[in-house]
């Protein structure tokens, strides 16, 4: 290809000359107008100067104008030239020269072909191919994807010449059949699925006679449902399945919200009706099996820690959830909870120190469950820290009512002093919360290597760093109830103090509304072990005692009450000096929106600055938590929560009802269904 340089100067060195011949000739000019009374002509002098600035400038643009249509002028006829004489049209790959504006100016027989079978006219690049030059130019030699009519097509662009940076080749390379080579072996790769029924063994304790029945029942529909799409399914353990089939029903699966639930979840069993459900965890990441296995294997994890009665499918880019939208029931069992107390104190005595944290905010539950913890960690004699922070008002009762145990003394420490306490081997037990947002403090979270969450909230995600232990049962009605358990597989009579004891039955009373709600017998079963320690109803009560601030706090709710869709009640509090103190008031408030007459579930929304938060209760008519799950929050079926950072008012609101909408409109029906 010819230069634009060579016999003729070059634009840059124009330019440099004829600036010099203008600073000259303005020179000039400026002595002869100015003359030796040059302070009584400051006008001309900038005047002049302002003059010789402008057409210095509208000369450049010029000799760059004219220097530029040359050069494109040059390279098409060098291009033209090329293309007459064969060297590009006698190519079998499309090729197509742009400029700048990514306008086709050139393009060889095979582009025209291409053009003429997809029936298109267009000499625009980003119309033709989807996206412009600069997106091109950033893609490198990996090319970008364009689908041109029935065809794909791999482009790749490159400048023309150092010389003709304004000018881009452009080459398509027809890969459709190599794609579609690739499609079809990615539909036949093998995935896993790994299948749990989740109360058969509540079932066989309840309904014997029933049981083989029942399983064989599960058997045949999942037979059934493999059979329609060729898979491999066996049962290794009595309620667990592993099956094998193609990638390309995966979709198919997301398609139609893995309808197999509904189906197993339709076999009931016995005079009580009890109605089987199952919990599934499968993922396409990995390049072997065993790896996919392996994502299958977390992917259950997460249903199983969500409750139940779910699919969850793990993907590179998300995680998918379907179902879940029946409240479980208690089914732990005692094994369990003894093998997690002597699993917990085996971590807990291989630490040097431990951490334990609840969420932001924490309620009776969360710090009960810390206390709990605590002293678990001091009957193995770990020296042990809460992180909470002691100005929060809230907890002051709390903090009086351990103040007289010597071990508390120095027992509270904040976010910030807590990241003095940590080294290579501490280990940091969570409690009444998976959800990092939702920590009291993440930034301790990051820099812990082992971690232990004991919750009674659904997972709403994968772990960021894998647990050494956790025990997540969203069937129990409290942390507390959990911790409980675990003490009385640990700990002697009489090892928890009487303080410690108040306080996890504190947390009960709370979550479960005073045993109203969520309540099963291993929930009784926890809170008569804390009155067999010394708890006593009528001092855990005391910490429900509210202020007059408290009372006026509430109040504030009281101006924006609205009923939606008949059966949901919501509140509103956009008072310009709330703070987190209202955040309690906004809980407290949302239990008593329940005691309305027809109301099924209550939603209390308190703007702080320039968030949102959301508190909603429910009398276990509807799922909370599947509601504000899609609002980034999480929680419990009857009482969840988030924050939505940045938000108005108003559009909170319109998401909230959106997500209302949703849930009532689509995912109860198929509860309904399993109630029929």
């Amino acid at each position: 290809m010819k230069k634009t340089t060579g016999k003729v100067l070059s634009h840059h060195s124009l330019k440099l000359l004829i600036t010099m011949l203008f600073s000259i000739i303005f020179f000039f000019i400026l002595a002869a107008v100015v003359g030796p009374e040059s302070s009584k002509n400051t006008f001309t002098v900038i005047f002049v100067i302002v003059l010789y600035l402008l057409c210095t400038l509208l000369a450049h643009v010029i000799i760059n104008y004219v220097y530029f249509k040359r050069s494109e002028t040059n390279i098409e006829k060098q291009f033209n030239k090329d293309i007459n004489a064969g060297l590009y049209n006698n190519l079998s790959v499309p090729f197509a020269v742009c400029d700048m504006h990514g306008i086709i100016r050139l393009y060889n027989k095979a582009f025209a072909r291409m053009l003429d079978e997809a029936g298109l006219k267009t000499k625009k690049l980003s119309v033709l191919a989807g996206f412009g030059i600069d997106k091109l130019m950033q893609s490198g030699n990996d090319g970008l994807m364009s689908d041109v009519a029935d065809k794909k097509y791999l482009v790749r662009g490159s400048v023309a010449s150092p010389d003709a940076s304004n000018m881009f080749i452009t080459v398509w390379y027809d890969v459709t059949d190599l794609e579609m080579l690739r499609k079809t072996q990615s539909d036949n790769d093998a995935l896993v699925a790994l299948i749990v029924i989740d109360n058969l063994e509540e079932l066989l304790q309840i309904e014997q006679e029933n049981f083989g029945n029942a399983a064989a029942e599960v058997d045949r529909i999942l037979i059934d449902w493999v059979t329609e799409f060729g898979g491999v399914i066996k049962r290794y353990e009595n309620n667990k399945y592993i099956l094998i089939y193609r990638a390309k029903f995966l979709d198919e699966f997301i398609d139609n919200k893995f309808e197999i639930l509904e189906k197993i979840r339709a076999i009931k069993v016995g005079v009580n009706l009890l109605s089987l459900t199952v919990s599934i965890g499968t993922s396409n990441i990995g390049s072997t099996l065993q790896e996919r296995e392996k994502n299958a294997q977390a992917a259950l994890e997460v249903a199983l820690g969500r409750g139940g009665d779910q699919a969850v499918v793990k993907t590179e880019s998300n995680v998918m959830f379907f179902g879940g939208i029946v409240k479980g029931s208690q089914k732990r069992s005692t094994v369990k909870s003894r093998t997690i107390a002597q699993a917990l104190m085996s971590v807990i005595t291989k630490s040097p120190n431990v951490l334990i944290m609840g969420h932001r905010n924490p309620d009776f539950d969360s710090i009960g469950a810390c206390a709990g913890v605590a002293r678990l960690c001091l009957f193995c004699g770990i020296k042990c820290n809460i992180v909470v922070d002691r100005n929060n008002k809230n907890l002051q009762k709390c903090f009086e009512m351990l103040s007289s145990l010597s071990a508390y003394d120095d027992m509270f420490v904040s976010a910030v002093d807590a990241q003095d306490y940590i080294s290579s081997d501490t280990l940091l037990i969570i409690v009444d919360v998976n959800n990092p947002s939702q920590f009291e403090a993440p930034e301790i979270a990051k820099n812990v290597s082992r971690v232990v969450y004991i919750d009674h909230h659904r997972i709403t995600n994968e772990f960021d760093v894998s647990p050494v232990l956790y025990y997540i049962e969203p069937s129990a009605s409290s942390t507390c109830e959990l911790i409980a358990e675990i003490l009385e597989n640990s700990l002697s009579v009489g090892k928890l103090t009487v303080q410690e004891a108040n306080l996890m039955y504190a947390g009960i009373l709370l979550d479960t509304k005073r045993f109203s709600l969520n309540t099963g017998t291993r929930t009784f079963t926890s809170a008569n072990y804390l009155r067999s320690v010394g708890a006593n109803p009528m001092a855990a009560q005391e910490l429900f005692k509210t202020s007059l601030d408290e009372l006026l706090r509430e109040n504030r709710f009281q101006k924006q009450i609205k009923v939606y869709r008949e059966k949901i009640v919501i509140s509103v509090n956009n008072e310009n000096d709330n703070t987190m103190a209202d955040s309690i008031a906004a809980a407290k408030f949302a239990d008593k929106l329940l005691t309305i007459e027809n109301i099924e579930a209550s939603f209390v929304l308190l703007q702080i600055d320039n968030n949102v938060r959301i508190s909603a209760r429910s009398t276990g008519k509807i799922n909370v938590q599947i509601i504000l799950e899609r609002l980034k929050g999480g929680g419990h079926y009857d009482a969840a929560a988030t924050m939505l950072a940045d938000v108005p008012l108003e559009r909170a609101m319109v998401m909230l009802k959106e997500s209302i909408d949703t849930y009532l409109d689509i995912d109860s029906k198929a509860q309904d269904e399993e109630k029929d």
